[in-house]
């Protein structure tokens, strides 16, 4: 697994959706998972899912997270966040 992004969220999951969306339609060779945090379940491509039942904040949420991650990188995001297309440029930063 090459990235594992951390998406925590305690809103509407159309919001989360949209960043996990956005997220899948960029075509890339990286191996990626998506681990969302929630007191919901939310399920899809690539999603692994952590519910979120003492709900302390992003903080909290980010470090359950990332003891579960299988990335070799970890990306934290907000579910107000979309992936674009340059996001693939990530590679030159990542390999300098």
């Amino acid at each position: 697994m090459d990235i594992s992004f951390l998406l925590p969220t305690n809103r509407d999951h159309k919001y989360a959706f949209e960043f996990i969306h956005s997220l899948n339609q960029i075509d890339t060779d990286y191996k990626f998972e998506i681990i969302v945090c929630s007191p919901q379940e939310i399920k899809g491509e690539n999603i692994k899912f952590l519910q979120d039942n003492v709900q302390e904040g992003p903080i909290s949420a980010f470090n359950a997270m990332a003891k579960i991650a299988a990335g070799n990188y970890l990306v934290a995001v907000v579910d107000d966040h979309i992936a674009v297309d340059e996001a693939s440029h990530v590679h030159a930063v990542v390999h300098l």
